[in-house]
């Protein structure tokens, strides 16, 4: 139901890069405070977590059957968290009341220390921005967006929705496939695969940009073009002799597609 956001000690918040495991001496930077739980989420586990190509925002899709839109770094005032323990909450700070505002609760008067939240554990509560449940009847397994991100990518059990992802309306859908969709792209370039970053000088980028991707436990990968009414898949990749669980464009965009 909640997915904890941490911050990276000396890089930029919520950064996308992966890092490699290092030995104990080696000098790397991993998350290792909590900023932010991500709540909201109705019964059963979040499935997945993607961050939009800006790497301001991120998105969760979940078992509830439906997809959020957080702001990580940005409060929910709507949030009340539950009061201070006496276990873990010094004399000096004062709740008069089970219920408080979280303007209450983060102000300096009610404000714990570092070690206090640590050990109570309760990271603020992010920002939900919008909440997408058109045309999702099953749980929420893969989700992405375009390299703008301004479309959101989701799946449906064998179903592909593009929504917009301001206005939460449903632009289209697409099915065919005969088990699991397992992962979703946008082979222009989505800030899952290359960082929001787009190759002006690459004629394939913005074509790409409407083909979308998805891979699937009937071990192929079928390619859907966002501009055409046509529910038919541009291309189906069958070669593959096991369940394909990724999908990602080589190129920039161009023609090399990587499965695995």
């Amino acid at each position: 139901k909640r997915l904890k956001v941490e911050e990276m000690i000396t890089s930029p918040p919520f950064s996308t890069h992966a890092h490699a495991h290092a030995d104990e001496n080696d000098s790397i930077d991993l998350p290792s405070v909590p900023v932010a739980e991500l709540r909201g989420h109705g019964d059963g586990p979040i499935h997945i977590v993607r961050f939009t190509a800006d790497g301001k925002y991120c998105i969760t899709g979940a078992h509830d059957r439906t997809v959020q839109l957080w702001n990580p770094t940005r409060i929910d005032p709507a949030y009340r968290p539950p009061p201070p323990s006496a276990n873990t909450i010094s004399n000096d700070i004062h709740v008069s009341s089970s219920h408080i505002s979280s303007q209450e609760y983060y102000g300096r008067k009610l404000q714990p220390t570092t070690t206090q939240l640590q050990q109570r554990k309760e990271p603020p509560s992010a920002l939900p921005m919008q909440t997408y449940t058109d045309g999702h009847l099953h749980p929420i397994h893969c989700i992405a967006t375009n390299s703008s991100s301004t479309i959101l990518l989701s799946t449906s059990d064998k179903t592909l929705l593009a929504t917009d992802l301001i206005t939460a309306q449903t632009k289209q859908k697409w099915w065919g496939h005969e088990a699991r969709i397992e992962y979703v792209a946008c082979l222009g370039g989505s800030g899952n695969e290359h960082d929001g970053k787009r190759n002006n000088n690459n004629n394939n980028s913005t074509i790409g940009e409407e083909v979308y991707a998805t891979a699937s436990y009937d071990s192929t990968v079928r390619l859907w073009d966002a501009r055409s009414r046509s529910k038919e898949p541009l291309m189906i990749l069958d070669q593959a002799r096991d369940a394909v669980t990724c999908v990602a464009a080589g190129g920039g965009g161009g023609a090399q597609i990587v499965t695995s």
